[in-house]
């Protein structure tokens, strides 16, 4: 995306951004997502540029901010956020698999932002206030704008975290179960070249249990932390989960680019069968 000089009879500023798409159903997606772009809400003008994923060569940082990847390898996605890296450049990665669904954000070594917060307001010092008057108060009326500055890790590192060590392995309980998934579903798209398809559910079904038995094995997890049953619900897409994980990228393309509000750092998880998400970071703090 990139961000271009206000328009002198108006407020709104305009953003271009860029879309890489995996090649399958690319037609369709490329105007479906570029007529929810330029829909966006009044406040704000989106001027898709959007371009197959053989084009991450010809990444400018003068003609771009943020990428958004989606349908896309492991192995094309890590080095697209690598050369996003090294010029600056934000990254969104997202897909949905059946009931579930994810986001991965890297918004860099340092991102600024600005949350609003409820202003603190001193007590009064009048004589015949009390002690109870002087304390600081939260004034619910007024609000104050405070800077922040968050750092996020790549998305090679935030793949490649290392289960063996015992701090790690005491955290397994807290981890969504998601994130065990979404690496046995990658693996798949890298071995096939396509995501487990209905038409083949018997076939694809063993190979996702085998791929899930060596993604957890080379991580030193045993493979009962993804049981069996997840096979049931991760063929195609299902629109309401694309809803909800396309509603949440999308808000977060927003924040990072009005750098307004804290990000979601830096995955974000839609169980569609529990129906609820969660926020969870991996990778180097």
């Amino acid at each position: 995306m990139r961000k271009v000089n206000k328009p002198k009879s108006t407020d709104k500023v305009m953003i271009h951004l860029s879309l890489k798409i995996h090649p399958v159903n690319a037609s369709w997606r490329m105007s479906s997502v570029s007529q929810m772009v330029i829909n966006t809400p009044p406040h704000s003008y989106l001027k898709p540029k959007i371009g197959g994923c053989e084009r991450f060569g010809t990444l400018d940082k003068s003609a771009n901010v943020l990428v958004c990847l989606t349908r896309c390898s492991k192995d094309l996605m890590v080095r697209v956020d690598q050369l996003c890296a090294s010029r600056n450049i934000k990254v969104f990665c997202g897909d949905v698999y059946g009931y579930h669904g994810y986001m991965f954000s890297d918004l860099g070594q340092e991102h600024h932002y600005v949350e609003e917060k409820p202003k603190v307001v001193k007590g009064s010092n009048k004589a015949n206030d009390g002690p109870e008057a002087k304390k600081l108060k939260v004034d619910p009326n007024e609000t104050t704008m405070v800077k922040k500055t968050v750092s996020f890790c790549s998305l090679k590192a935030a793949l490649e975290v290392d289960w063996t060590n015992e701090k790690a392995k005491n955290n397994l309980k807290r981890i969504p179960v998601d994130y065990f998934l979404l690496q046995v579903l990658l693996k798949f798209r890298t071995d096939k070249g396509r995501d487990p398809q209905p038409d083949s559910f018997a076939e694809d079904s063993q190979l996702l249990l085998q791929i899930r038995n060596d993604v957890l094995e080379t991580m030193g997890l045993s493979s009962e932390l993804l049981p069996n049953t997840f096979v049931s619900y991760c063929f195609s897409e299902m629109a309401p989960v694309c809803a909800v994980v396309g509603g949440v990228l999308g808000q977060e393309i927003v924040k990072a680019l009005s750098q307004r509000d804290a990000p979601h750092r830096n995955f974000f998880f839609f169980d569609g069968l529990k129906g609820s998400g969660v926020v969870d970071y991996f990778g180097s703090k």
